[in-house]
């Protein structure tokens, strides 16, 4: 009898390192794939925008917020739930908005303008 119980403790410990290296290996896999995956939603929603003659660069939810579109809104805040404010309001679109006329989704080198570069580009056409 204590044969089998050493054996399934055995067991058990085995599988209990097994599945915690699997568990921390998807969380490790997660986060790679994580920003690659909402850079890839973000680039099909901005497509889907580009196609009903939105701005190829603005995603629906901004396009919605500043358009004043308060249906759109409303689902579309509902959809992305997690997405509030400070004050536990839902802000989606805003935020979205907010982003789009801050250029949160470009580059800090491209937020900048050419102030990053020390090497006078704006002098090349002379």
């Amino acid at each position: 009898m204590l044969y089998i119980v050493n054996k399934l403790t055995t067991l058990w410990c085995a599988l209990k390192r097994y599945f915690k290296n699997i568990g921390s290996g998807l969380t490790a896999l997660w986060r790679v794939l994580k920003p690659y995956l909402k850079n890839i939603g973000i680039a099909i929603d901005q497509l889907v925008n580009t196609v009903f003659a939105g701005y190829p660069d603005e995603t629906i939810s901004s396009r919605c917020w500043r358009e004043n579109r308060t249906y759109a809104v409303w689902v579309i805040d509902r959809i992305f739930w997690w997405d509030r404010d400070e004050n536990g309001n839902l802000n989606h679109c805003k935020s979205s908005y907010e982003h789009e006329m801050k250029r949160m989704d470009l580059p800090e080198e491209y937020r900048e303008g050419m102030k990053h570069c020390d090497c006078k580009c704006e002098k090349k056409g002379e």
